[in-house]
């Protein structure tokens, strides 16, 4: 299994032995069954954005269908441009601080999330 994770997911060992498992299964369990079936999918990069079916069916385009951008992988997807996907990332960012906050998470840890999250990194 640990082979398979390393070669699929492009890691080395020590990735490996650094994840949780134990705890992600936790955080698993506790996902809609929606949650769960989009978490597998981003994981294991199956999710259907334009790269991947321009893949599977050579007559599909692989550019983003909101931006145009050549290819819309799931990194693209997540951070896209268009200006509609921009204010619904901007209100769901907002949301998510105004959850940390509510949470009494440390200010610290609140930046690093928010501006890794708007920076896209």
């Amino acid at each position: 299994m640990i082979t398979h994770i390393i070669r699929r997911q492009e890691l080395t060992l020590e990735d490996v032995q650094a994840i949780d498992f134990y705890s992600n299964g936790l955080a698993h369990k506790a996902y809609t069954h929606k949650e769960r079936i989009f978490s597998v999918k981003v994981n294991s990069h199956f999710l259907p954005t334009s790269h991947r079916l321009s893949i599977i069916d050579s007559d599909k385009s692989a550019r983003c269908p909101c931006c145009g951008a050549p290819s819309e992988d799931i990194l693209h997807m997540l951070y896209c441009g268009n200006p509609v996907l921009e204010e619904k990332r901007n209100k769901a960012i907002s949301s998510f601080e105004t959850w940390l906050i509510n949470m009494h998470t440390d200010p610290d840890i609140i930046e690093i999330f928010i501006s890794a999250l708007r920076e896209g990194k």
